[in-house]
This record gives structure tokens, sequence and C-alpha cells, in this order.
């Protein structure tokens, strides 16, 4: 295999910037800096060095499409016309560069655990047992494995949305195969933007690696520890790397969109179509709706307690009975708000749906 892959970027022919916001699906591009549009943006070629592996895309543009449109109907709050104001810029569908590493953790622990014990106490002459949680020391080790992949690149030829969310990246052997020219469809109209890492191996383990390590070795102390309480936990660990650094290509997808041709939005979504994140716009009109709701129930909950209080004052022995009435009372009020809350929440969701379909955006 050759040690280098030759990779491409998408340069504005005006100023001569990276394009980050590039699809090779549209025939045109703005650029962002000088907002000259390019029908055929000049194409550049540099050499990197070859990926090991690769996480082939297992999705497409529809894909991607289907799976923001079924987020923006599902998530609460999301104004009722989004799909008639709703403006996407071009979709990016990138690889990102990756590091996968692989190890050992061998951790050391103490700490104190928790433990019942009944006691005997004297109260006005009369013995009463009760219950005390006592501490007593305890040490151990844990052993386990790791493997995960770290973003190996701090450039900006990307969204930062988009490397925030390719930070880390979930380690699925079964997803990863050697890497072929073919599968990036290299040197094609077809191939996606790709991203050449810009930091070292060492590097990245430092700035990422030793903290998601150090966190599931932290993860398996306290699953080891499950069920019993503690207090006062010290951990120290070693570890040692079997794969230092494995370069991964990572596939992404990626799309700015406004509402209403006002602020800007994103979503994001893996190669594989298994994990999203998106900022979506709020209808405030549907929020203050329900937090009308809310503002109610929490009116009721401080209106009702002086009442029973001046209802039953003198009546010390009707106390105990005036809570318990206060209590049902306050739960027929939560769960009628909440149904309500449900109720307000899901005939948005149902208006979006019908919007959706009457515009061609999903199935009947």
């Amino acid at each position: 295999m050759a040690d280098t892959v030759t990779l491409q970027q998408v340069k504005c022919p005006s100023c001569g910037n990276i394009i980050s916001q590039f699809s090779p699906f549209q025939p045109k591009v703005e650029c962002p800096y000088c907002h000259n549009t390019a029908v055929n943006p000049m194409v550049t070629q540099r050499d990197v060095p070859t990926p090991e592996r690769i996480i082939a895309f297992s999705t497409n543009e529809q894909d991607f499409e289907k799976k923001l449109i079924d987020t923006l109907i599902k998530r609460d709050y999301v104004p009722t016309d989004i799909f008639e104001k709703i403006r996407s810029e071009d979709v990016i569908r990138a690889y990102l560069p990756m590091f996968l590493y692989e190890g050992t953790f061998n951790v050391t622990y103490n700490c104190e655990v928790g433990y019942d014990e009944k006691e005997t106490v004297y109260n006005n002459g009369k013995a009463e047992t009760r219950t005390v949680t006592r501490y007593r020391p305890q040490s151990g080790q844990v052993q386990g494995n790791f493997n995960f992949l770290c973003l190996a690149y701090q450039g900006n030829e990307v969204p930062e949305e988009l490397k925030r969310f390719g930070s880390n990246y979930p380690y699925d052997p079964q997803q990863m195969q050697n890497y072929r020219p073919e599968i990036m469809a290299a040197g094609t109209d077809q191939a996606p933007l790709t991203v050449a890492p810009d930091t070292d191996k060492d590097l990245t383990w430092e700035r990422n690696g030793v903290k998601q390590m150090e966190q599931k070795a932290k993860e398996a102390v306290k699953n080891q520890l499950s069920g019993q309480k503690t207090r006062h936990l010290n951990v120290s660990h070693s570890y040692e790397l079997r794969t230092k650094g494995c370069y991964v290509m990572v596939p992404y997808w990626f799309v700015y969109y406004t509402y209403d041709d006002a602020t800007r939005y994103y979503f994001v979504m893996d190669g594989k179509g298994d994990r999203t994140d998106c900022t979506t716009p709020v209808s405030m009109a549907e929020k203050e709706q329900v937090g009308k709701i809310w503002k109610r129930f929490r009116l009721i909950f401080w209106l009702l307690i002086p009442v029973f209080a001046l209802y039953f004052v003198g009546k010390w022995k009707a106390v105990g009975i005036a809570f318990v009435v206060w209590l049902v009372a306050m739960i027929i009020f939560a769960l009628i708000s909440r149904s309500q809350t449900k109720a307000i929440l899901n005939a948005s969701k149902e208006q979006r749906l019908s919007r959706a379909k009457g515009l061609g955006l999903m199935g009947n």
C-alpha cells in the first residue's frame, strides 16, 4: 500500500480560501469569505498519510434529510411552520481523521464503604432501636480494556459544531475495514470532503485519549463498588497501549439551516446514521402556553397550604389528615398539568407531521 493518499480540498477561485460548506452533489458553491459563486469550484490536491482503516458511509443524502425531518417533527417546541420556512445550506459529506487507541488499564483504589448497623439508645428512660451507617476502609484493584477513537484535527476547514460532535466516536470493530481508495470514491465527482490529520498521535493521546482512558477506569471502579455506600474515593491508575494512534477515516453528514431567514441552526449525523446532534428553533408561543399550565400548578401548590392551615388550625390531631389531603390534591393537579402539556406538544408534532407530508417531504 502507498504511504500517502491524495485528498481533495475545495478552494475559492477568487480569494483562495478553503471552502468547507461544499457538497459534491451541488452544481454551485458560494465562498463564505468573499461570497463569490463558482459553478465549477477549483479542486486542488495534496498528499497526506494513507489511512490504515476506514468506516464507510452506509447512508446517503436522502437518509440524512429524512433523519433531519424526523427530528424536527419529534422534538418539542419546534414551530409548526418549520418546513415552510426552513432554508438549508449545502450539505457537507465528509471524512474526518481519527486516531484509534487500544490498551489495558490497571486501577488501584481506596475508599470508605458504609454498612448499616442497629444500635440501642435511651430516650427519657425508654430504649429505642435505630439504624446508623458506619464506614470502614476498603481498597482494591480493577483491570480492564479500553478502545476508542479521538479526532485528529484542530483546524478550521470544517464547522466547529462538526468538530465537537466528532471529537469522540463510539468504537465498533465491526464497522471498520482496511482502507481502499475506492471506498472514498477518491478522484471521482462523488468523493466527499476529506480532511487530513493536523496533529500527531502523542499530542492527541495526551489531549483527549488520557481523559477517556481515565473515565473508563473510574467507571470500572464504580461498577465494582456498585450498590455500596462510599465516600472519600481515591484512585490511581496505570495503562499499557497496544494500539497507539491507528489512523482511521470516519464519515459524517452536516448542514446549516435557518428558520424564517433568521438564526442559523445545525444538524449533524455520523455516516452510519447511529448518532445525531442539532439545534432547533423554538416556538415561544407554545413554550409560553406550557409555561402557563405549570405556573397555574405552582400557584395552586402555594395557595392550598394556607387554606389547609387555616381550616385545621387548632385541630392538631387533624394535621396529618390535612397533609395527606394536600399531597393527594397536588398529585392530581400535577397529573392534569402533565396531561395538558403532553396534549399540546403532541398536537404540535401532529401538525408538523401533516405539513411535512403535505409538502411531499415524507411518505404518506
